[in-house]
């Protein structure tokens, strides 16, 4: 049986670096060019370090389920979320083009990374961290391909060129060591530094995304966006993490997969996609009412879901 305080716990660790964050943006300590930096550190160095920490010679890799399951359920979970919500965002009077197809593309994505994954190291194991990223794997192609034709309403090959990034890379290259039985070979002093590198990914990350909250959340957003912010909290925090729960107890998979299913089942929407809709044409103001309503409304939810999550798929902490 999952443990309330537990999760409660480690929710507001999570949330408190986040509000940390938002904190420093909004008195001015951290400049914009210092939070670009950061992102840039975070994506191309800090996060493949983690990856490649936590994937090498992980024992979940042995489960050949969690090879083809865990990226399958990634895909499968985000084009059923980007599906719901393109259906329903009409009867919130998102109709046009630009509103409903950023709508249905920021909703239908959850945050798949830097807040289920210090969730994970709180209340599992490395081997559930592991299969976080094999799901994400999934994650990303959605995004990449479906993803913008929702966004963008057209196809465009060159988009996917863009899944080629140094996490995903780090993930081929991890579990090709993995699999090939070569992460013995590895010297121990690499093997340190890319640990002590991938130790600083989820605290540097978490002060990222709680400055671009504070960057972008203003009185101004909130009060106009009521109706939008409503309709992302009543998809993304209540339908379809019963609809991903649903998936997840008649599928047959592993324990470890289960556990980041009820994870990203909890989760808000990404962060991500406001970045993506400014540059494909979307209406960002749209993605940050959603991600805003989302991420301030599942500190409460997170902890509930996770619990409801556990117990439903017989799972504990």
């Amino acid at each position: 049986m999952a443990s309330y305080p537990v999760i409660i716990h480690a929710v507001l660790m999570v949330y408190g670096v986040i509000g940390l964050g938002m904190f420093l943006w909004k008195a001015g300590v951290i400049p914009r060019e210092v939070n670009q930096s950061l992102s840039k550190i975070v994506i191309l160095i800090l996060y493949p370090a983690l990856i490649f920490d936590k994937i090498v010679g992980n024992p979940g890799l042995g489960d050949t389920g969690n090879l083809i399951w865990a990226p399958l359920m990634g895909l499968t979970t985000v084009c059923m979320g980007y599906l719901v919500c393109w259906m329903v965002a009409p009867l919130f009077g998102l109709r046009s083009q630009q509103e409903r197809g950023t709508f249905s593309f920021t909703t239908g994505m959850f945050n798949y990374g830097f807040i289920p994954i210090p969730l994970a190291l709180a209340l599992f194991d490395d081997r559930t961290v592991g299969v976080i990223f094999l799901h994400n794997v999934g994650v990303e192609v959605a995004l990449w391909s479906i993803g913008l034709i929702v966004l963008t309403g057209r196809w465009e090959a060159h988009l996917l060129k863009r899944m080629l990034n140094m996490p995903l890379i780090a993930i081929a290259v991890s579990v090709s060591l993995t699999l090939l039985a070569l992460d013995g070979y590895i010297p121990t002093f690499l093997r340190g530094s890319v640990q002590l590198l991938g130790s600083a990914a989820i605290p540097v990350a978490l002060l990222v995304i709680g400055m671009s909250m504070g960057e972008h959340l203003s009185r101004k957003i909130c009060r106009e966006g009521v109706k939008t912010g409503s309709a992302g909290i009543l998809l993304r925090l209540a339908i379809l993490p019963v609809l991903m729960l649903t998936l997840a107890h008649f599928i047959p998979m592993s324990i470890e997969l289960k556990r980041v299913v009820v994870l990203q089942a909890a989760m808000p929407s990404a962060v991500f996609p406001v970045i993506l809709a400014r540059v494909y044409g979307g209406d960002a103001r749209t993605a940050l009412r959603v991600i805003l309503a989302t991420s301030v409304l599942s500190l409460f939810t997170i902890p509930l879901w996770i619990m409801i999550g556990m117990q439903w798929l017989g799972l504990d902490v």
